[in-house]
């Protein structure tokens, strides 16, 4: 069986937090506005886009989108300093053998793009729905379902926050908490996810047909 697996980019592919804390820390301190960031904001924001994270912050409305361009400058001079999770590349290559691709990301198409050229995975992925467009992550799956066909029930969101379990439920499709990435098991158990893994192994099996081998 064919399955649409919609992934959240930084935290579950991409090794980025220490970057991302520190290209935040570095915007926050260009504007002079807000409050300098901490690594504890991180696991206080259930929806981890550039806004949100800004409001966090204390950072006026009006000076949101300045924030976020501060980030993606910051981030465009220091791409190359991002690295995959281990095996994931690998994972991501024999998923998307069987299974339809799409990466669901409050980070910028342009970067993630450059990502998956470093990794070779471009013709892996079908469609990237990033930061830039401002509808919810649930509508984002949503859209993907409408466009590739398929039911709720062979959709599945992979992610590494709170925000990102809630907005998969909220579209109706299985939801896939992995534990290695920004915010912590506790949390991520606190949201109910239908599977919890550990490792990128443990997701592999779970696409391979041992939905029993992993516990929720």
């Amino acid at each position: 069986m064919s399955f649409l697996i919609n992934f959240d980019y930084d935290g579950v592919i991409a090794d980025s937090f220490n970057q991302m804390f520190a290209v935040a820390q570095k915007a926050q301190k260009l504007m002079g506005k807000g409050r300098p960031p901490l690594k504890e904001d991180f696991q206080k924001t259930e929806n981890l886009t550039f806004s949100d994270f800004a409001v966090l912050l204390g950072i006026a409305p009006e000076n949101l989108t300045i924030f976020a361009r501060e980030i993606f400058l910051i981030l465009q001079k220091e791409l190359s300093t991002v690295e995959a999770f281990e095996d994931m590349p690998e994972l991501i290559g024999k998923l998307a053998c069987k299974h339809k691709i799409v990466l669901i990301t409050s980070n910028f198409q342009e970067l993630v793009e450059s990502f998956l050229k470093k990794y070779r995975l471009v013709k892996n992925i079908s469609l990237i729905l990033d930061g830039k467009d401002p509808a919810s992550k649930s509508e984002k799956i949503k859209r993907a379902m409408n466009r590739f066909d398929f039911l709720p029930e062979n959709t599945f969101m992979v992610g590494d926050t709170v925000g990102d379990i809630k907005q998969g439920k909220a579209a109706q499709v299985k939801t896939i908490a992995v534990t290695w990435g920004y915010q912590p098991e506790v949390m991520l158990k606190s949201c109910s996810p239908d599977y919890l893994v550990s490792s990128p192994q443990e997701l592999m099996e779970l696409f391979a047909g041992r939905m029993d081998a992993i516990c929720p």
